[in-house]
């Protein structure tokens, strides 16, 4: 295997900068919370302000199991997804959703992922 050139590398860091990023956040609600709840809060977050945000795609609020859910939002790059992570919190939409969900305020982050889409299907 040969190494790769500067220029190889640049390309590779540039596709993955621009690729479409999926970010996936596991959802416990919080105790005496309900579906219900949620589901309302999670609209609210979408219509005021993650529906607002450049570069948002898509979402969408899956059911795992009782009290479990998983929020599938894509973003046009990994750029996107980060430059909304970080003013968040200061969103009174945020704020109503994460009241919701059973999470560490010190950690708003945790159990959040992104992945670099490789292909898209159908």
């Amino acid at each position: 295997m040969t190494p790769l050139k500067l220029r190889e590398i640049i390309a590779i860091e540039d596709t993955t900068m621009t690729a479409i990023t999926v970010e996936m956040a596991k959802i416990n609600l919080a105790v005496g919370k309900s579906e219900a709840e949620l589901v309302a809060a999670s609209e609210r977050f979408q219509r005021e302000f993650l529906g607002r945000q450049p570069g948002f795609l898509r979402r969408e609020l899956l059911r795992l199991y009782e009290g479990n859910y998983l929020d599938l939002v894509h973003w046009r790059s990994a750029a996107d997804a980060r430059a909304v992570m970080e003013h968040a919190m200061e969103s009174p939409q945020c704020q109503a959703y994460f009241a919701v969900m059973a999470m560490d305020a010190d950690k708003p982050d945790e159990g959040v992922a992104h992945y670099t889409s490789l292909a898209v299907y159908g």
